[in-house]
């Protein structure tokens, strides 16, 4: 009943009803059969496997296990990737919030807490174009859990938000910190998320555990450098077609698409001293640039609206 209480969202399996008389060995058998497959329903669950009082039940409390931390009676783990493509598991409060998940992390991975600002929690389903950070009302713990029985599974990552360069240049002098910025920037090198013509060769010079921070330097010297390139959607200033939003440190530049999202030869970049107005809602981020007496107001109608406000609000009051 407390499990039932804890997770209400989880569908259990009935539990074999109790024979009110002696139960000759074939019944045994059969009721053994019928708690075995009740128990393994229940332990394919992480978050039901991976609670107190199914350990407890289990006998492994107290016992190690790979990647877990004893959970306390309203604890869950929790596991997230890290940019290495390696996981981390932890354990948090079944109603904790991002930030202490992000906090959890940080000192799992021996990062000063004061260094988990800037950081975030992505979450990821099966066929997601994007990764979109968590809003700080989730728990992560819920999301899991609300998602256990769907299709397309929920993958949790730890990762940099976009930084300034010089935020991320305090962070470098973290040998901890480091190891995430350098392995983020590997894996955004590799993946081709920024333009690294012309630094090609200082980078793979500088891609070594013995020279992160000159990689991280080098990288941040690349245009779209801790950028984010949205899926393509609608534009009001285009009636045929879409548009592909990118949103870096130094510039937003907006690239026109086709419907599917083929990219065609027309390119505008805005500057941020430009900027004079961001909002986003219904679907829709609006944001107004501003050259003297010219005001521009551009609006996009996207499932990723609320994510493009928030790149808008890092870069602009960050």
């Amino acid at each position: 009943v407390d499990l039932k209480n804890k997770f209400p969202y989880i569908v259990f399996p009935r539990f074999p009803g109790k024979w009110p008389l002696k139960l000759s060995q074939a019944q045994l058998d059969k009721r053994h059969q019928e708690l075995e497959h009740w128990l393994k329903q229940v332990c394919s669950v992480t978050q039901l496997f991976d609670h107190f009082y199914v350990q407890d039940f289990l006998g492994l409390v107290g016992k190690k296990r790979e990647e877990r931390v004893d959970s306390a009676p309203d604890n869950a783990d929790v596991k997230v990737m890290l940019p290495n493509n390696t996981s981390l598991c932890v354990n948090i409060p079944t109603e904790a919030y991002v930030k202490q998940l992000i906090e959890a992390v940080c000192t799992k991975l021996n990062i000063p807490l004061h260094f988990a600002p800037h950081f975030t929690i992505f979450k990821r389903y099966d066929g997601d174009e994007l990764p979109v950070p968590c809003m700080p009302s989730e728990k992560p713990n819920n999301l899991l859990v609300n998602n256990h029985n769907e299709r397309n599974k929920l993958k949790l990552s730890f990762r940099k938000l976009p930084l300034s360069p010089e935020v991320e240049e305090n962070m470098l002098g973290d040998t901890a910190a480091l190891e995430i910025l350098y392995n983020q920037a590997v894996s955004d090198y590799n993946a081709g998320l920024f333009d690294s013509t012309g630094k090609e060769i200082e980078l793979n010079r500088t891609n070594h555990a013995t020279t992160q921070a000159d990689f991280v330097r080098v990288a941040q010297r690349c245009p779209d450098y801790n950028g984010v390139v949205f899926p393509h959607c609608a534009c009001n200033s285009r009636t045929d077609g879409h548009v592909i939003l990118s949103v870096s440190r130094d510039h937003i530049t907006i690239q026109a698409c086709s419907n599917s999202g083929e990219k065609e030869d027309q390119v505008k970049k805005f500057s941020w001293a430009h900027v004079t107005q961001h909002s986003e809602g219904d679907g829709k981020f609006c944001f107004t640039i501003t050259k003297g007496t010219s005001v521009r107001k551009i609006m996009l109608t996207s499932p990723h609206a609320s994510y493009m406000n928030y790149c808008f609000h890092l870069v602009l009051h960050t």
